[in-house]
């Protein structure tokens, strides 16, 4: 018999005329992975802010462990053990990355009034440690970080509670593939101590991989819950939008359509750390996509190129000059 952790029962919520949840419905069973999945505006991160207490419902239930769940806060869903990395980051830039772990649940490391530092940096580095997570240095300033480590960051804060709960809204696009999998392995873990994790990405064969059982929203509303080995990449694309989808889901332009003019060259660039030798002409009329893992230096070129980031050898060039 499944045994329910975490229930939403009817709940709804509106922003003026725009009603983005209604009279939704989810039940995510102890020790499952659990898919939370829609197209853009469908109201998944709504949802998932009400449970986190970044938001409240206008109507409906909610319940933890069959017991009423009303948090009045991201500190109250933590003291319900309900971790969230929200799909926006959500850290302070100009506080450590110690400081943003436990920020609002600093009493612990109270002496007379005063923070010991020494004691809050070694409970972030255990943290980090007891998860295998990629080390970060608890006294950085976190506004110093990549993208990449201010996501393992929130992680790290959502996991310091050792949650019943787990919830990521779109955490995998940001990670590297290392990152990725000890990711998997924590969600492995949490599903072996009959733990679960809530997750919501656009990435359907990571959905399909990942989840036990998957709830499909639409323009608001619940559509569909089906276990996930009942579904194909394509059948969970025809819940999502109401509609088979036929022929190319993306654009497809038959032909390139730009001037043979040069507006911006990138030749031979290198930082002497996170990338060497890349080059790229950007013509007029011209749309480049640069594609990467998060680590592969993707983020560092295009600050190079913006003028943010030295570069140790190499060129660019505006309009030849």
């Amino acid at each position: 018999m499944k045994n329910i952790l975490f229930q939403v029962n009817k709940v709804n919520k509106s922003f003026g005329i725009t009603r983005a949840n209604h009279n939704v419905c989810l039940e995510i069973n102890s020790g499952e992975v659990h898919g939370l999945i829609g197209e853009n505006g469908s109201g998944k991160s709504t949802l998932i802010s009400m449970i986190s207490g970044m938001a409240e419902k206008d109507s409906g239930e909610m319940f933890l462990a069959g017991n009423p769940y009303e948090p009045a806060s991201p500190i109250s869903a933590l003291e319900a053990r309900i971790g969230t990395v929200v799909q926006e980051l959500g850290l302070v830039d100009g506080l450590s990355v110690a400081a943003n772990l436990f920020l609002g649940r600093m009493d612990q490391f109270k002496k007379w009034n005063i923070i010991d530092n020494a004691a809050l940096y070694h409970e972030t580095e255990s943290i980090f440690k007891k998860w295998n997570l990629p080390g970060i240095n608890p006294k950085t300033v976190v506004g110093n970080l990549t993208v990449e480590q201010k996501k393992i960051v929130e992680l790290a804060r959502a996991l310091s509670i050792d949650p019943d709960l787990l919830i990521l809204d779109e955490i995998t696009a940001a990670l590297s593939y290392n990152t990725r999998k000890i990711l998997f392995d924590i969600m492995d873990e949490l599903k072996a101590k009959n733990k679960s994790v809530l997750i919501v990405t656009h990435d359907i064969e990571e959905m399909l991989h990942l989840s036990d059982e998957i709830t499909i929203l639409r323009d608001g509303e619940n559509v569909a819950v089906k276990r996930a080995d009942e579904l194909t990449e394509s059948s969970l694309k025809q819940l999502m939008v109401g509609r088979e989808l036929n022929g190319e889901y993306y654009r497809v332009d038959s032909e390139d359509d730009f001037t043979n003019e040069i507006v911006l060259k990138v030749k031979n660039i290198s930082d002497g750390t996170h990338f060497a030798e890349v080059s790229f002409d950007l013509h007029k009329g011209e749309i480049i996509g640069l594609c990467g893992l998060s680590d592969a230096g993707i983020h560092e070129v295009a600050e190079a190129v913006f003028g943010v980031r030295p570069i140790v050898s190499g060129e660019i060039l505006l309009s030849g000059k």
